[in-house]
């Protein structure tokens, strides 16, 4: 009988074979990379270009475009912004695809008068003032049912008297 398979998917390259023949052929250069970088070093003194870009590509960082810094106002509407940023890639001093980010941006962000209006104070505190009385009345209300069930309970007078103060407070 065959030697059944735990997944018939499963093809290609071994597990650990690649890293296995890597790692024996990086045991291999290790001792001798210092004298493979010293004649690399010779060889790039001497005017060789393909050693030189290899020993530079290995030991300096490959330098990448930087976008300059840039001030433009992206306040106001998406066409006010739209149009400084056209100016701004007419003269020069952006790119059409930062442009394009720039509008994209601009446009997906609102100031903050567009999403929170001002407060009205005056209108606040008149909303305060009626919801009080309001409360005040639902206290007031009661208080009186309240008393009325004691009075039948047979509460004193006098108990009563200080339960019912609130109600003038």
């Amino acid at each position: 009988m065959d030697k059944p398979t735990t997944n018939p998917r499963k093809r290609g390259r071994p597990k650990g074979s690649v890293r296995s023949h890597a790692g024996e052929i990086r045991k291999a250069i290790q001792e001798h990379v210092p004298e493979i970088v010293a004649k690399l070093a010779e060889a790039a003194k001497a005017g060789d270009v393909a050693a030189a870009s290899s020993l530079l590509d290995r030991a300096v960082p490959k330098l990448r475009p930087a976008a300059a810094a840039v001030c433009i106002d992206l306040s106001g509407s998406p066409t006010d912004v739209g149009k400084r940023l056209l100016e701004a890639v007419g003269r020069g001093e952006v790119s059409v695809d930062i442009a394009s980010e720039l509008a994209a941006l601009a446009a997906r962000t609102t100031s903050p008068t567009d999403t929170i209006p001002p407060l009205d104070i005056d209108r606040l505190n008149a909303i305060y003032e009626q919801k009080m009385a309001e409360m005040r009345e639902r206290d007031r209300e009661f208080r009186i049912r309240r008393a009325e069930e004691l009075r039948a309970m047979g509460t004193p007078e006098s108990q009563l008297t200080d339960f019912l103060r609130g109600i003038q407070q």
